[in-house]
């Protein structure tokens, strides 16, 4: 895929797209009003009720989740310009209510073009930030390829695809949660490969499908078709299935202390990536019953 961004003429004559491009954490001075103006316009000031006004239902909103006391002395106006200063002065507090408002707003018709020009924003502005494939939170940015995969599935509206988007946020969001985000991985691909492995079995669980794959091998096929004469397309799937699950080590206790009690940042991406490969295989066919 062609890189279409623009980049100012002295970064292209100078060569120095790469650090053009490098990720910027927090909010850049140049991304501090237009992301204002955006959350003013579509979250703190976009309550039909009140207008154009600020509303108050958003900024107690603000206040209880995320612990801040404003200045309501002249009501819903002084709030809001106390929250103003606030996001000025504390660029790690103006991420987590960018990431509130998304939650709050979710992507539903009225908004979706609004995220949009926020995700594009963001993009523009070299921020280490992207909106969620889910469109309910920031999230680390991530390979345009990598983000598109995985709001196709988010948005099959499968049992799967709720997983990873839930796997998504604990491991690339704002509140990480490697763990969490890991075993969520796990479970996406049980949703995805139980009913073409194990259609009678609902409770079924990764080792068992991994199991069942191994033992009746002959009732499943892949888009790759009959075996090399060294290498079976099936296994490798198996293997891949059981890379995911068996380094899953935190999910059992233990009194063995070289189990580490959580699995790593790195770890749980890689399993990530992997389960949203697979749950793209079964979804789209290319794991199925043999003659499917």
């Amino acid at each position: 895929m062609s890189d279409e961004r623009w980049r100012p003429l002295h970064v292209r004559t100078a060569g120095k797209q790469a650090e053009y491009d490098a990720p910027v954490h927090g909010i850049p001075s140049y991304l501090r009003q237009p992301l204002i103006d955006w959350l003013t316009r579509n979250y703190l000031c976009g309550d039909p009720a009140f207008g154009s006004l600020p509303s108050p239902r958003v900024l107690h909103r603000v206040e209880v989740v995320l612990r801040l006391g404003l200045n309501w002395e002249m009501d819903a106006p002084g709030a809001y310009f106390s929250l103003l200063v606030v996001l000025k002065r504390d660029p790690q507090f103006f991420l987590d209510v960018v990431d509130l408002a998304l939650r709050d707003l979710g992507d539903n018709g009225a908004v979706s073009d609004a995220i949009d020009r926020l995700d594009e924003m963001l993009r523009d502005g070299a921020s280490a930030w992207m909106v969620a494939p889910d469109r309910r939170g920031l999230a680390e940015r991530v390979l345009p390829e990598l983000a598109e995969s995985a709001r196709q599935v988010i948005q099959s509206g499968s049992r799967a695809g709720e997983l990873i988007a839930q796997a998504w946020r604990r491991i690339y969001g704002r509140d990480r949660d490697p763990s969490g985000g890991y075993h969520e991985a796990v479970r996406a691909v049980e949703a995805a490969a139980r009913p073409i492995v194990v259609p009678n079995d609902a409770t079924a669980t990764l080792g068992k499908i991994i199991g069942t794959l191994r033992s009746e091998a002959e009732k499943f096929a892949t888009v790759f078709g009959s075996d090399l004469e060294d290498f079976k397309p099936l296994d490798a799937v198996r293997d891949l299935m059981s890379l995911v699950w068996k380094y899953q080590r935190d999910r059992h206790g233990t009194d063995d202390e070289s189990v580490p009690l959580h699995v790593s940042p790195e770890q749980a991406e890689a399993a990530l990536h992997a389960a949203l490969t697979l749950v793209q295989w079964f979804q789209r066919g290319f794991v199925r019953a043999a003659g499917a």
